[in-house]
């Protein structure tokens, strides 16, 4: 879980030999493996006007540069950690923009990317793991998964400079692991996100809502919470322009705490819909569920909503393999209860 996704880029320009239709064919093989895995290819093709000497025969037409045929494959959180079989990608369209960063005359599609970076929680201590973006990316969003839940409690999940980072406490005598995420907006010229702050305090034993806005003229594409281990949070999810979270303060003092809010901004005309799930966890089981922004968008920051029931252990909220959200939860009770899940889909105009 803590390897980097595996994609491809390649750009090259080809000009036609003859005039009439030109055909482009990309094909990906799987190069091992016992079971077939889910593929994304995306094809960016930008047209010039080519001069050519003067001939006897027809002028050719315009020349076709291919700028990027990318592959991406992101890696999965290992076997065990759901009962729920993964379902097979659908096929669908990104949105696009040609209105873009270009490399030497070539024009590259905006694309969301995920970065994951791991790392260890000695025993009875906290740490902190950050996920970066690459050069040119804009975190638009996160998430983290929490290898032992039953062990170790995620604190905090936010933004940090250009990219994500998740604070948690380890309960064990043993050293544990997590994994942090961050979701990455690339190739959209100008683009910006910042994160906006707000504080809650909640009593001694009641439950508290804190709710951060992002400012007019920008869009809400992801967010988190930070808490401390005396507060069990139920909800974590987009809200109208920003991101919301309720949390309980199961101690007899007032507690502090904040909710974070992704704000993106960009010369380019963006939005967001909020799409959810809803997915039932069995008695002393695991499991979850994803979702995707079809039939356009991406996926760029999600979270949840425990029905009411503050002891269910949501351990991983992140994209999926195929670009989806997905968040899983340990259910520790005698009953079944239900796992809602919320997320940003991002799209570009």
């Amino acid at each position: 879980p803590g390897g980097l996704p595996q994609f491809y880029v390649s750009n090259f320009e080809w000009t036609p030999d003859l005039p009439g239709v030109a055909v482009l064919s990309v094909v990906a093989a799987d190069s091992g493996g016992n079971s077939s895995e889910p593929v994304s290819v995306t094809i960016g093709i930008q047209a010039q006007s080519v001069k050519v000497p003067e001939t006897d025969s027809p002028e050719p037409s315009d020349a076709t540069i291919t700028p990027e045929a990318e592959i991406t494959n992101t890696p999965q959180p290992p076997t065990g950690a759901t009962d729920t079989p993964k379902p097979q990608a659908p096929t669908y369209e990104p949105t696009i923009t040609p209105t873009l960063k270009s490399v030497s005359g070539l024009v590259l599609l905006p694309e969301v990317v995920e970065v994951q970076n791991s790392g260890a929680i000695g025993p009875n201590s906290t740490n902190h793991v950050i996920a970066q973006c690459p050069s040119g990316g804009v975190v638009v969003g996160g998430g983290y998964y929490n290898v032992n839940p039953s062990a170790v409690e995620i604190l905090i999940s936010r933004k940090k400079d250009n990219g994500w980072a998740i604070h948690a406490i380890n309960n064990s005598p043993i050293s544990e692991d997590i994994v942090s995420q961050v979701t990455c907006l690339m190739n959209v010229a100008g683009a910006s996100s910042t994160m906006v702050e707000t504080q809650g305090t909640i009593p001694a034993d009641q439950f508290g809502y804190v709710f951060a806005q992002c400012p007019t003229g920008t869009t809400a594409t992801g967010g988190g919470y930070g808490a401390d281990s005396d507060l069990e949070i139920t909800e974590s999810l987009p809200g109208p322009d920003g991101w919301q979270a309720t949390a309980k303060n199961t101690v007899g003092k007032t507690k502090n705490w904040f909710g974070y809010a992704i704000c993106l901004s960009s010369n380019l005309d963006t939005s967001t819909r909020t799409e959810s799930q809803i997915s039932s966890i069995p008695a002393k089981n695991s499991s979850g569920g994803e979702g995707g922004c079809y039939p356009r968008g991406y996926a760029t920051g999600g979270g949840f909503r425990l029905d009411g029931v503050f002891n269910l252990d949501v351990y991983l909220s992140m994209h999926s393999n195929d670009g989806k959200w997905q968040v899983l939860a340990q259910n520790p009770t005698e009953y079944e209860h239900l796992l809602e899940i919320y997320y940003f889909c991002l799209e570009i105009h």
